[in-house]
């Protein structure tokens, strides 16, 4: 099965073309194949190409997909998606601003675009929830050191906080920790390595001097996660409004469900309407299953 953080552009090629997805063949230059690895890999390239603002060509993309056909016409893809991704502004999507101009193109679009305005819509709330993820682990963690800071009132600041980095630096060198792990130890590290205790204050007193920033922190995650909720909502209503009960809501729904980093905020948080269009596609899928058992 491939990778739940696949880029959507990938996502929304092989719903239209998913005999694209493997294959293998012989041509006159030899061998021809598309991976599931190859495509995960493209995947990997992609995000880091579009967040260094660098070109992808036709060439760079037959380095993972050995298939010149498919990789001619993932590129040719690649490029109106981008196109895409300009014309409709799925920022102002999320936000809930809308024009009618949006809804009358997507009225006369063919399917192929409607499908890429879904995954555009479902990148735009990925590439949301992941910050979100980011800045709340980050929270957690930190939020983790000042527990035991405040066990530990008898020692200095100072002492908490190498003890911290200590502990981040035994798992670095024991391999337990992600690069994205590391990254918000470092965040955390830097943030509580700023923070300037007064040992001559009572135990009170110092441990409210290295709470401010990090309730400064959680007040950033607490907004980033109403924007989210808030952006979710807005991305059903313009599904509800541009495709009514049609293949793309089930692509949409499918696809938020199947993403780990989604999944895991969707199951944290109550979004009413998600759950209701959670449960209309469970029921069709296992209605779907049943018709197939009793057709055998």
């Amino acid at each position: 099965m491939i990778s739940s953080h696949i880029h959507p552009m990938i996502l929304s090629y092989l719903e239209l073309k998913p005999n694209h997805f493997y294959t293998v063949s012989t041509s006159v230059d030899g061998m021809e194949f598309v991976t599931a690895r190859g495509w995960e890999d493209l995947s990997h390239l992609l995000y880091t190409y579009e967040k260094m603002n660098l070109e992808i060509s036709q060439d760079t993309i037959y380095e993972y997909l050995h298939h010149e056909d498919i990789a001619e016409d993932v590129f040719a893809y690649y490029l109106v998606y981008k196109k895409y991704q300009d014309d409709y502004g799925i920022d102002d999507i999320l936000n809930g601003n809308v024009s009618s101009q949006i809804y009358a193109r997507l009225f006369n679009a063919d399917f192929d675009e409607r499908v890429s305005v879904v995954n555009l819509v479902m990148d735009g709330l990925l590439r949301n929830v992941m910050q979100y993820s980011f800045e709340k682990n980050c929270t957690d963690l930190w939020y983790g050191f000042l527990k035991e800071y405040r066990k530990k009132m008898d020692s200095s600041y100072k002492a908490c906080v190498k003890e911290f980095m200590d502990i981040y630096h035994d798992k670095v060198q024991s391999e337990l920790l992600s690069v994205r792990q590391k990254h918000e130890y470092d965040v955390v590290l830097e943030q509580i390595q700023k923070v300037n205790v007064d040992e001559a204050l009572s135990p009170k007193d110092r441990f409210e001097q290295c709470t401010k920033s990090f309730f400064e922190q959680k007040n950033k995650v607490d907004v980033l996660d109403e924007n989210l909720k808030i952006q979710i909502e807005n991305a059903f209503e313009f599904m509800e409004s541009a495709f009514k009960n049609g293949q793309e809501m089930t692509i949409f729904v499918t696809n938020l469900t199947m993403s780990s980093e989604m999944a895991l905020y969707l199951s944290s948080h109550s979004i009413a309407v998600y759950e209701k269009y959670k449960q209309v596609l469970l029921i069709g899928t296992q209605k779907a299953r049943l018709l197939d058992e009793l057709q055998h």
